[in-house]
């Protein structure tokens, strides 16, 4: 298993148990809508890191060149699919815009930091 594929797969772990817990304080803060969409959020920043990990797994196979390009351009395309998701949800599907930040916000922030914390606890 590579590692890149192996760390995603972890982020993504911890972003889908974040959906739950950012369902109910989104749903206490606001109403169910917003909690729904709380869980919606963490679950999209499950799948950015899921694809993430694998498409970084795939270029690392290939060379330091192609494994660059898809961090960076991974990087921006990824930003820029969570934020025509959110456009889509909020336009569209008429989605809670506080809850839908709350969870793709909470899921990135502790997914990446715990993941942080825990590569420079093993070295």
């Amino acid at each position: 298993m590579d590692i890149e594929a192996l760390i995603g797969r972890r982020l993504a772990r911890r972003a889908v148990w974040l959906a739950p817990l950012t369902g109910v304080v989104s749903w206490a803060l606001w109403t169910p809508a917003a909690g729904f969409w709380a869980a919606m959020g963490s679950l999209a920043a499950a799948g950015s890191f899921a694809v993430t990990g694998w498409a970084l797994s795939r270029a690392a196979r290939r060379s330091y060149v192609t494994l660059g390009a898809v961090a960076f351009g991974g990087f921006v395309v990824r930003l820029a699919i969570i934020t025509l998701l959110v456009w889509a949800a909020v336009s569209i599907w008429d989605a809670h815009l506080y809850g839908i930040f709350l969870g793709v916000g909470a899921a990135w922030l502790v997914a990446l930091t715990s993941e942080a914390r825990r590569q420079v606890a093993t070295g």
